[in-house]
């Protein structure tokens, strides 16, 4: 089963709209064509140009609906500034201004259900995303540290999942300390349940195996272990292992002898931002890996921040996979 069959069957019968705010992007106007064919995905795409409704017609009940040209001109738009005004104290003059950039008008259809969820980077910085979700969406109640996570569809892996594997965190927490690098495990191996019926099975990365090298930034990985048994958390973990030994079983016996996940892992957490972009980029870069998101958390509604070297094929399965996710329901 691909990736579009198994986010399709883990989603549900139910079309969700997605809305993509940098619609000038050729490639964002041909993946809401590739969407719309599919049944799953409702595509709102700002700033579209005009003739990409008709082309979205055949697979649409109502295409108008589903494609905003000049979201500044968009009559949403002012009560959007309302709302945005109210929530953040600033003058309504001022939160016109805002709520008419592509990024925060999509931002804020998500945050009052006019949009499942949204999917943009392609043309923006992460940072300019991650505000943008922050101010208008809000973080989801009780979410200990946002965070993100990629799914890597990896040519030639041959695991549990077939060739995919999620990698975190690519794009939010520089130096998570102990506590936060055990609030990410646990945020994406929830997310990955969610999004694809996986059972998570989660290694916590280092240069040391198990006791294998003595550093600061070894003692993290293994805190955050620690953190995980005290919280009883009821997913499989193993740390601090190196990435051989997480992902090959004749590795993982040597060096892990007894491991839940040794070898087996699914979900790969790293220490730092530095370890998690530079590997899921040397990944891509070598085997040709398709990257979906990375998918942003800890927010309450769902969120994608694409690499702006995304492909056709990056932003289907990324949308496709951002409509699996549930929706929080709680803004704190």
């Amino acid at each position: 089963m691909d990736l579009v069959e198994r986010a399709r069957a883990q989603g549900g019968s139910v079309p969700r709209s997605i809305v993509f705010p940098e619609g000038t992007d050729p490639t964002i106007q041909e993946a809401a064509v590739a969407l719309a064919k599919t049944g799953r995905v409702r595509p709102i795409v700002l700033d579209a140009p005009a003739g990409l409704a008709g082309r979205l017609a055949p697979y649409l009940p109502d295409p108008e609906a589903c494609t905003v040209a000049d979201c500044s001109n968009d009559p949403r738009c002012r009560r959007y500034a309302e709302l945005y005004a109210a929530r953040h104290d600033i003058p309504q003059e001022a939160a016109e201004i805002i709520a008419r950039r592509p990024l925060y008008f999509a931002a804020m259809m998500v945050a009052e259900g006019d949009a499942h969820g949204m999917v943009a980077g392609i043309l923006s910085a992460t940072e300019d995303v991650i505000v943008a979700t922050h101010l208008a969406i809000g973080r989801e109640h009780g979410a200990a540290v946002p965070c993100s996570f990629y799914l890597l569809d990896i040519p030639g892996r041959e695991g549990d999942e077939g060739q995919l594997l999620a990698f975190t965190d690519p794009a939010m927490n520089p130096r998570p300390d102990a506590s936060e690098l055990a609030d990410i495990a646990t945020a994406v191996a929830a997310a990955v349940e969610a999004m694809l019926g996986w059972t998570p099975r989660v290694a916590l990365l280092s240069f040391s195996t198990h006791g294998s090298a003595d550093d600061p930034a070894v003692d993290v990985v293994r805190d955050a272990c620690d953190e995980l048994r005290t919280r009883g958390v009821t997913f499989a973990f193993d740390g601090e292992m190196q990435a051989d030994a997480a992902l090959d079983e004749r590795v993982a016996r040597r060096k892990l002898g007894d491991s839940p996940v040794g070898g087996d892992a699914n979900i790969l957490v790293c220490p730092n931002l530095d370890a998690a972009n530079i590997g899921a980029k040397l990944i891509q870069h070598f085997t040709g890996a398709t990257a979906y998101g990375p998918f942003l958390l800890g927010f309450a509604a769902p969120v994608s921040d694409l690499s702006r070297s995304a492909t056709l094929d990056d932003v289907v399965g990324t949308a496709l996979l951002v409509a699996s996710l549930p929706l929080s329901g709680h803004r704190s």
